[in-house]
């Protein structure tokens, strides 16, 4: 891979912090365009930017709608080379800036890109209060009266019928979807769809609602998905939306897909709130991850940036204790993985 040039680049579009004076390390697999990021705005939100030749894809549309178009426009603004949109799930800080993007984007060009999620990600979802005493499954006619009373907590997300009016096209499986290859170059772009559940994890959030079947029910969030970057003969990258599936799970269905070893995790690993036991577990994973992909011809350390959701123990926890084979840092919008 020295000397090679990267055939693909993924720039954090929305994201918690900005940064524009940190560092890169290995410049090789990571760059920070102090330019770019001087003009992004941070939020609770996430989403990135993936560009392979003339074409690009959008990864989420962060949080708040007027911050992913400032943040979008700054990374990519020619709108003509978005061929997708991807959803990891449908919660809010993960498609708020869509419905808005979606609009400007039929104004700028006309036609939209399609947009690629699980079917879950556009059904109605809350949040509910443990004390409030309700019983699941939950019939609908019994929502609105919750909701007055501040039992039940709307979680607006991605309206199928919004969606609909704008003329979408919405490409909505549990499969998983290649979204671009590119033979020339190498790069192969996929979305992980449905993350089978074959290992144990922690489930962070544990009082969300979702309608299935007509009915509310727990919320094991189906929709969660990840996006997976692989170069051929060299190595592969994971781009985690949320990780509600756990890193476990996500990394075990992106080996399905690939044949490069993954060397880049970056994202949320949604570990905020998590205790002890479940940081410990998540980081020897990680180790052991890491020297299954030692001399691959990649990053020589396994390159984790944990964000968004991970929570600041989390983070800390690899910071500090992570042995030599983890390369881990800060995730401030702009940062640009090249592939």
């Amino acid at each position: 891979m020295e000397g090679d040039q990267p055939a693909c680049k993924v720039t954090v579009a929305c994201n918690n912090d900005v940064n524009p004076l940190i560092e890169a390390g290995d410049t090789r697999f990571l760059e920070f365009p102090r330019s770019l990021m001087r003009n992004l705005v941070g939020e609770h939100g996430f989403s990135c930017h993936v560009k392979v030749g003339s074409k690009s894809i959008v990864f989420d549309t962060g949080g708040v709608k007027k911050t992913f178009l400032n943040n979008i426009q700054a990374v990519e603004p020619d709108y003509e080379t978005i061929s997708s949109i991807v959803l990891s799930h449908g919660h809010h800080d993960h498609v708020g800036g869509l419905v808005t993007f979606l609009a400007l984007l039929k104004d700028k060009i006309g036609e939209l890109p399609a947009i690629t999620c699980h079917p879950a990600a556009l059904a109605k979802r809350y949040s509910y209060d443990p004390k409030g005493g309700i019983q699941l499954p939950l019939d609908p006619n019994d929502v609105l009266p919750l909701v007055r009373r501040g039992t039940l907590k709307e979680h607006a997300g991605a309206n199928e019928a919004t969606l609909e009016r704008l003329g979408a096209r919405v490409e909505a499986s549990p499969e998983p979807v290649v979204l671009h290859e590119d033979g020339a170059l190498g790069i192969s772009i996929k979305a992980t769809g449905e993350i089978p559940r074959i290992h144990e994890t922690e489930f962070f959030p544990k009082n969300y609602l979702i309608e299935q079947d007509g009915r509310f029910v727990k919320d094991m969030f189906p929709d969660d998905q990840a996006l997976v970057v692989e170069r051929r003969g060299a190595f592969s990258a994971l781009f985690l939306g949320c990780c509600h599936a756990g890193i476990e799970n996500t990394v075990a269905c992106a080996r399905t897909l690939v044949k490069a070893p993954i060397r880049i995790i970056a994202g949320g690993f949604h570990m905020t709130g998590a205790g002890t036991g479940a940081i410990e577990r998540k980081h020897a994973f990680l180790e052991a991850l890491a020297k299954e992909g030692e001399g691959s011809p990649g990053p020589e350390r396994l390159v984790l940036r944990p964000t968004h959701c991970s929570g600041e123990r989390f983070y800390l926890h690899l910071k500090t204790k992570g042995s030599d084979s983890l390369d881990v840092d800060r995730l401030p919008a702009g940062t640009r993985f090249l592939i």
